[in-house]
């Protein structure tokens, strides 16, 4: 669910109310985190110092809600539950130009591991919507779910 908070742009907390022994409930009282998802919250916050300083946003909510980030420069594709095993690599148009160039890396937002694709995408436009990589491919994937793209420009391009 941060995920999904994050790429929509707005900012989630962790409000897990477990019996406690103490009857201490964290939402209210703070304490220790208990469970799997502290050490996922932290790989996504990892993510996000990585980003740029000023944040991200969603790039096109309308069209494409599952990407935030910050046109031109920094994209994140969530693909949430869904089980892609690839993904026609396209950005929406907002601030891109031909021939901008861009790394792309593989989030497994569960396993927490980050796996760089072996290639770099250089952009085209498409149509007036959308660029895509000039050779037209795709980023193959696991086929698992909570998976997740880190699409970051290349400087100097």
């Amino acid at each position: 669910r941060f995920w999904e908070c994050i790429i929509a742009g707005t900012y989630p907390g962790h409000g897990e109310c477990y019996l406690h022994p103490e009857d201490i409930l964290w939402w209210s009282k703070g304490g220790v985190l208990h469970g799997e998802s502290p050490q996922r919250i932290a790989f996504l916050r990892d993510v996000l110092e990585s980003s740029p300083a000023e944040g991200i946003e969603p790039i096109d909510k309308w069209q494409y809600a599952n990407i935030a980030g910050k046109a031109g420069e920094y994209y994140l594709v969530y693909f949430g539950s869904e089980r892609p095993k690839s993904w026609r690599f396209f950005l929406p148009r907002h601030e891109l130009a031909d021939g901008m160039r861009f790394r792309i890396e593989i989030l497994d937002t569960w396993d927490m591991t980050i796996t760089p694709v072996e290639w770099e995408a250089d952009v085209r436009a498409e149509s007036e919507y959308v660029f895509v990589d000039k050779e037209d491919r795709e980023v193959e994937l696991p086929g698992k779910p909570w998976m997740a793209l880190r699409i970051t420009r290349v400087e100097g391009e």
